[in-house]
């Protein structure tokens, strides 16, 4: 880290160089043992104390790497990946996995390398085989992950056997430095978040919710890896809570990339669930018949809000002062998005076993 004495007073630059592998994870490890000990993210839980255990949960045990019932109150970290072309499979608890992709590899070497022991992986934690399992714990979605106490995101490459950058794989990172006369200079290319929002990831439906609940995310991107909570972010490149002079401007660097994708918060009004249909209704699913499953930890968690939103084929049921009918037919009033117009709106594709005035019976964006 070089220091930028632009302003005629030495200070510490706020850019840094970027390794092509993660050399340590003592920053990160900080970072999460801060949001629990002084920020809000984790409001769930009572002091230091984890939270209460979700039922039938199941955990991948990263020292045996054995899948096993979760422990009472235990902490446990969560994975959000793509499938990409991965199929389903049967695993059963206690059994010792092997020739796992290289995505869960890495995510369980982070894990282990933060200081947990016990790491969430839908692949492995959901008994695929079991429809009554498979149905309460996507039900439960909102909890799995806002209960975590962090979740790695792999926000690079469209198939799991990619990996997480940085972890067993160098990174492509773009930044351009140099050491002159003991001094080291480097640049700051880009918007950190470039390759979040432009990623697999982002444009796929089950990862939305998976997002949204996780008080604590690690970006792994294919340049650094971004830490982000209710408190703001932090990257490998860049300090943005410092200043830094630009083009003899003294500017903030959160005035120049765009903000990291919204949390949820108990403290949303009702009528947040129609702005979040609107943007999950523009993600892609593998399989189009999941548009209501993909979405259920999002209902939930309008369920269990202090004055409950109820739904019916998807569409909100907001409690006012007016009757259910009146609510539901607001719920109604969605429209389709960009070119859709009502001349070719026949054209558009449909699921047929959902009913077409709800927005689940269109493969359309709506807002």
């Amino acid at each position: 880290m070089s220091d930028c004495d632009n302003s005629g007073v030495g200070r510490s630059c706020p850019i840094r160089l970027i390794p092509r592998l993660i050399e340590s994870f003592d920053v990160l490890r900080k970072r999460i043992e801060t949001c629990q000990e002084s920020h809000s993210c984790m409001q769930h839980t009572k002091g230091q104390e984890p939270p209460i255990s979700i039922p039938n949960l199941l955990l991948i045990d990263c020292i045996t790497c054995q899948v096993v019932a979760a422990p009472h109150r235990c902490w446990y970290l969560a994975l959000s990946y793509v499938w990409g072309s991965q199929k389903a499979r049967a695993v059963h608890t206690g059994e010792k996995l092997s020739s796992l992709p290289q995505t869960i590899e890495d995510a369980i070497t982070v894990t282990l390398k933060l200081g947990f022991q016990y790491l969430w992986v839908d692949m492995y934690c959901i008994k695929q085989d079991n429809q009554n399992h498979v149905g309460d714990q996507i039900r439960h979605m909102d909890l799995v992950y806002r209960r975590a106490r962090a979740t790695i995101i792999a926000a690079a490459g469209e198939e799991p056997d990619f990996g997480l950058p940085g972890v067993s794989s160098v990174r492509q990172t773009r930044q351009a430095y140099a050491t002159v006369n003991g001094v080291s200079v480097a640049n700051f290319t880009h918007d950190p978040w470039e390759h979040v929002y432009s990623s697999a990831w982002n444009s796929r439906a089950w990862t939305f919710q998976e997002s949204l609940f996780s008080p604590c995310r690690i970006f792994f991107t294919k340049e650094q890896t971004i830490y982000n909570c209710a408190s703001g972010w932090n990257c490998e490149g860049i300090e943005p809570t410092q200043p830094l002079i630009l083009q003899g401007a003294n500017r903030n660097l959160n005035s120049m990339v765009r903000h990291a994708p919204p949390t949820f918060s108990d403290h949303y009004s009702n009528s947040m669930i129609y702005i979040l249909i609107g943007q999950y209704s523009r993600r892609q699913l593998t399989f189009s018949m999941d548009i209501l499953k993909a979405f259920s930890g999002v209902l939930h968690a309008y369920e269990n809000l202090t004055s409950p939103v109820r739904h019916f084929w998807g569409i909100p049921i907001i409690p006012h002062e007016s009757s259910v009918l009146e609510s539901f037919s607001m719920g109604l009033s969605w429209e389709f998005s960009d070119t859709a117009t009502f001349s070719h709106q026949a054209s558009l594709p449909r699921r047929e076993i959902f009913p077409s005035w709800s927005w689940t019976g269109w493969e359309h964006p709506v807002s």
